[in-house]
């Protein structure tokens, strides 16, 4: 429980560094690319037959798409469009079921909605997001 917690702690909670614009201005759009690995965390990552919720997954890459718009100071619109994808273990999968026809996992996605900027400091602009969207898995 503790790992799941500190997992959405880490994914609620990013930080994004401005290089270009005005100083002590909130920008007037944003886009920005985040990727890099992704690690399979509890179930998602164990490859035991004995348990029912092991998902077999390796260490895969994930790759994210933010674009905000601000319409004032304080309020915009964002977006995102994500990927993941996580290979299998499939030695362990095809020793044990012999001719398994597997693949890997993989979820993706858009969503969308309304952002709140609250400036902390002349150099520190916090935004908050509530978004919905599509995503398959």
């Amino acid at each position: 429980m503790k790992k799941l917690l500190l997992m959405i702690a880490v994914l609620l909670i990013s930080g994004a560094t401005m290089a270009q614009g005005s100083k002590g201005k909130v920008p007037k759009s944003f886009l920005a690319f985040h990727g890099g690995p992704s690690i399979p965390v509890g179930d998602f990552g164990r490859s035991s037959l004995s348990n029912d919720k092991s998902g077999f997954a390796k260490t895969g890459f994930t790759m994210n798409l933010n674009y905000g718009y601000n319409f004032t100071k304080k309020v915009g619109l964002t977006g995102a469009a994500y990927y993941n994808r996580f290979n299998l273990k499939k030695g362990v999968l095809l020793h044990e079921l012999p001719g398994a026809n597997v693949d890997h996992w993989q979820f993706y996605g858009l969503n969308v909605g309304p952002m709140l900027n609250l400036e902390l400091s002349n150099k520190v602009v916090l935004d908050m997001r509530v978004m919905g969207g599509l995503a398959n898995a």
